[in-house]
């Protein structure tokens, strides 16, 4: 771990140590020793039952690479991928109506009231000749959205925005 003088802690035995080359990867480890006994540590864990050795992260389901659906009234659309949701909470599809957010995918299967739902023709047609250059995914758009956003210069204009997504305004 970096600290802020320019020294680093041994994550083996945590003492403070500075770095010898400014070139290659950062140390993590204050000896040769360290870093052997950090590794037999390591290994023992995935050797012995009575050491237990953490499990690998579930492998992460691709998401799919079709526009989030909105639905106005019985009719099932194609939010744009770019937009703010107006005062009551309707975004802008690809045909130019406004819908609300459903928590499917355009183009999934449906089950339950929703499946009586007719799809829009205009929508179907662009999706098809314009399918998205990556997956849609919201929370992680509106996360990096956000970061943007919150580095923006204090502006007379951008307070209006910060107010409108509930931030505090930077500087």
């Amino acid at each position: 771990m970096e600290h802020s003088d320019g020294t680093f802690t041994c994550q083996w035995c945590a003492t403070n140590f500075p770095r010898r080359s400014h070139t290659g990867r950062k140390p993590h480890y204050c000896t040769a020793t360290c870093r052997q006994r950090a590794y037999e540590h390591r290994r023992r864990g995935a050797r012995y039952p009575s050491h237990p050795w953490p499990a690998a992260l579930p492998a992460r389901k691709p998401t799919p690479k079709r526009y989030e659906m909105g639905r106005h009234y019985r009719l099932r659309h194609a939010l744009r991928p770019a937009g703010l949701p107006d005062q009551r909470g309707r975004r802008e599809t690809l045909c130019g109506a406004w819908a609300h957010t459903m928590p499917k995918r355009f183009g999934d299967r449906l089950t339950g009231p929703e499946r009586y739902c007719h799809t829009c023709h205009t929508c179907h047609t662009i999706t098809q000749q314009h399918p998205p250059t990556r997956p849609i995914d919201p929370p992680t758009d509106l996360a990096v959205i956000t970061h943007l956003i919150t580095r923006l210069p204090p502006h007379p204009n951008t307070a209006d925005l910060f107010t409108y997504l509930g931030l505090s305004t930077p500087g």
